[in-house]
């Protein structure tokens, strides 16, 4: 029997499209999460961080294996998501904390919690598909000062190179 946490818990019903599910699985499987409140606490994290950087005036840019920048407009990561599919309602248990930033975000830009849930898993989705890549993202702040966002995944982090001839040929095989 597991003993009572201390920890508090917060149920939320939440409107999400095909689409969305599709991304929330993806996401659990590629960062090996118990469950999908881990991924939305996870998505939400770096949402409201992205956020917090644009508005200070950081900007976020992809480092590839060679070393080249790329600067990412937080605006462009933070497309709405188009809604694929039909609605689907998520029942998620979160933690006080969780459910605290989702209300937050939501008040700060007056979105409802299913939209900004949609576009955290949007961004949370391009952070894990550019780190499983081997690309590094940076956020650089007006002083030239930078930081890495660090994204755990489960498989191995491959850099992007030429991939060698006898690979190619076995893939066209």
């Amino acid at each position: 029997m597991r003993a009572k946490s201390d920890v508090r818990s917060v149920r939320r019903s939440l409107i999400l499209h095909e689409g969305a599910v599709r991304r929330l699985n993806s996401l659990r499987e590629a960062t090996e999460a118990d469950s999908d409140s881990e991924i939305v606490r996870k998505a939400l994290m770096y949402y409201e961080q992205l956020c917090e950087d644009d508005a200070n005036g950081r900007e976020l840019f992809v480092r590839d294996a060679h070393n080249n920048d790329v600067v990412v407009p937080v605006a462009t990561v933070d497309e709405h998501a188009q809604d694929e599919g039909a609605p689907v309602k998520r029942n998620l248990v979160l933690h006080e904390k969780s459910a605290a930033r989702l209300d937050a975000l939501c008040k700060r830009r007056n979105e409802s919690a299913s939209g900004l849930v949609r576009d955290a898993l949007v961004v949370y989705q391009k952070l894990v598909d550019n780190t499983l890549c081997g690309n590094k993202l940076i956020v650089r702040d007006g002083r030239g000062q930078e930081m890495q966002y660090f994204i755990p995944v489960s498989r191995p982090v491959i850099p992007r190179r030429k991939k060698p001839a006898i690979l190619e040929r076995l893939m066209l095989a």
